[in-house]
């Protein structure tokens, strides 16, 4: 759908939508470190 997308807790890598219809966000990092888990964690989930 789209990239760079702004959240409420800041944008996200690309946001996607699979089959049936759900978003996907997806972060991508260059080192898997605790920031990033800590910015997945935080993403809402359906």
């Amino acid at each position: 759908m789209r990239r760079e997308y702004m959240t409420a807790i800041g944008p996200v890598d690309i946001l996607c939508r699979d089959g049936g219809g759900g978003s996907v966000a997806v972060e991508i990092k260059r080192r898997g470190e605790i920031d990033g888990v800590e910015q997945a964690h935080a993403l809402p989930r359906a």
